[in-house]
């Protein structure tokens, strides 16, 4: 009975951790490819970065003297595979709308920090800012793709930097 007990050998437990990256790499894949907010090149890229991971997995594998090694490299590589991160749509809008937050307080600052400016025309430039960056995360949360939201990221953008700040000289010749 006892000799009927078989110890996988080194190449038993190659193939088998091999077969499990690529079992986790078809998952991720389909992961990938079913995001319907996801364009076509960054699912090529998301899917390139599971590829690289999954085959350099694979080369630990067969580069294992031990079936505990073969083991080792099996559970990294398929962590590595699991860490290729999906972006949801939620996560895009997210960093979009922190983006917008920081170009509106970037502006605010440059406003803020002009002196040749009275407060009243301060507070009207804040204002117009302030609602080039409302402006922006409506349309970003109306967004149903990643791409949508990156385009309405750099429009948002591009509206609070074109609140002009004028400067002194500005402000000279239009007294004049």
């Amino acid at each position: 009975a006892i000799d009927a007990v078989k110890v996988p050998s080194l190449t038993d437990s190659q193939t088998a951790a091999k077969q499990a990256i690529d079992d986790a790499l078809n998952t991720k894949t389909s992961e990938i490819n079913g995001a319907t907010n996801l364009d076509q090149p960054t699912k090529d890229q998301l899917i390139k970065e599971a590829t690289a991971a999954a085959k350099a997995a694979k080369d630990a594998i067969d580069k294992a003297t031990t079936n505990n090694d073969v083991a080792t490299e099996q559970t990294k590589g398929t962590n590595a595979i699991d860490a290729v991160k999906v972006p949801s749509l939620t996560d895009s809008q997210t960093a979009a709308k922190n983006a917008i937050d920081e170009a509106l307080n970037k502006k605010k600052s440059e406003i803020n920090g002009a002196t040749n400016l009275d407060q009243p025309t301060k507070d009207k430039l804040i204002q117009d800012a302030t609602d080039a960056a409302t402006k922006a995360k409506a349309a970003i949360n109306k967004a149903t793709t990643n791409n949508d939201v990156a385009t309405e990221q750099t429009k948002g953008s591009k509206a609070i930097d074109a609140v002009k700040v004028p400067s002194l000289t500005d402000s000279q010749t239009a007294a004049k």
